[in-house]
């Protein structure tokens, strides 16, 4: 029991950690491999961060800290500070990756995706060129509903749903206009608990390429306020 109470502390403790070491990133305009360089780490390490990997080295973490200009402390406990918009500790609504039944994932998110082509059989007729969008998700535990405009003001509507603890998404995808009708799926896996997903988009396109289809790779990251 006393081994079980001294796991889930250390949980607790490192699922802080992640989220503050990315709202720092975000401030700074940093990706892993900047962050690596600038503090003379691995970006496995950087990862490791990101990904909640525990325990730090704490020589590695005093580097990554002074180049994000965060107290090391402060990603050891699990007292929320002003860097740490969020409330993280674990109830029966949230969870971590993997964790319990969903991940929460209100709010605003942005997304990125660049097309991919398959030789002899999926090309584009134009030269691809990458997509962005921010919208909002509204949540019902593991269930979602997606609103917001793409760069070009089309309006994006998706539905998706978590499965394995929160670690995939699958979505449903709808850009309506005047003159285009597209829509497709995605499958995303989690990268960063509750803050980013990647994955691959399959959709209809029927002006875009021969066969009226379009593939992408899809990244979306949650907008840290």
């Amino acid at each position: 029991m006393a081994a079980n109470k001294s796991n889930t502390r250390d949980k607790e403790k490192f699922q802080l950690c992640g989220h503050k070491v990315l709202a720092a990133m975000q401030r700074k305009q940093f990706d892993e491999a900047t962050l690596a360089r600038k503090a003379g780490v691995s970006v496995q390490t950087i990862r490791n961060y990101l990904k909640k990997s525990w325990p730090a080295s704490s020589r590695s973490l005093e580097r990554v800290c002074a180049v994000l200009q965060l107290d090391p402390d402060q990603l050891r406990t699990n007292a929320p500070t002003s860097s740490e918009p969020h409330d993280l500790t674990p109830d029966s609504d949230s969870s971590t990756c993997p964790g319990n039944s969903f991940i929460k994932i209100d709010g605003v998110w942005t997304a990125e995706s660049q097309d991919l082509e398959v030789p002899d059989y999926l090309m584009y007729h134009d030269q691809p060129q990458p997509w962005r969008g921010t919208f909002v998700i509204k949540q019902d535990r593991h269930r979602f509903s997606v609103s917001g405009k793409d760069r070009d003001g089309d309006a994006i509507q998706m539905t998706g749903e978590q499965f394995e603890s929160g670690n995939w998404l699958r979505l449903t995808y709808e850009v309506r206009n005047l003159e285009k009708h597209q829509y497709g799926s995605a499958l995303l896996e989690c990268k960063i608990d509750g803050m980013k997903y990647e994955g691959i988009f399959l959709g209809r396109n029927r002006n875009k390429s021969q066969i009226g289809m379009v593939l992408a790779k899809v990244t979306i990251v949650k907008v840290i306020e």
